[in-house]
């Protein structure tokens, strides 16, 4: 039922839930989605530079739907 925009942010390398699930996610949603793909994040994305990058690509997508 939800219609709005949708953030699909996946890590790369993630070896529980493979970043082909987020492009699926990608295509189901279509125009409304955007995908941010983390190169090399695993599934909690483990470092840092990972998680801030994760946390700055969300609050961008936040700030744009507003």
């Amino acid at each position: 039922a939800y219609t709005g925009p949708v953030l699909v942010a996946f890590g790369t390398s993630d070896p529980v839930v493979p970043p082909e699930v987020g492009r699926s996610y990608g295509e189901l949603y279509g125009p409304r989605a955007r995908l941010v793909p983390i190169e090399g994040a695993g599934h909690v994305f483990e470092s840092a530079v990972w998680r801030e990058e994760l946390f700055r690509r969300s609050l961008e997508f936040l700030l744009a739907i507003q």
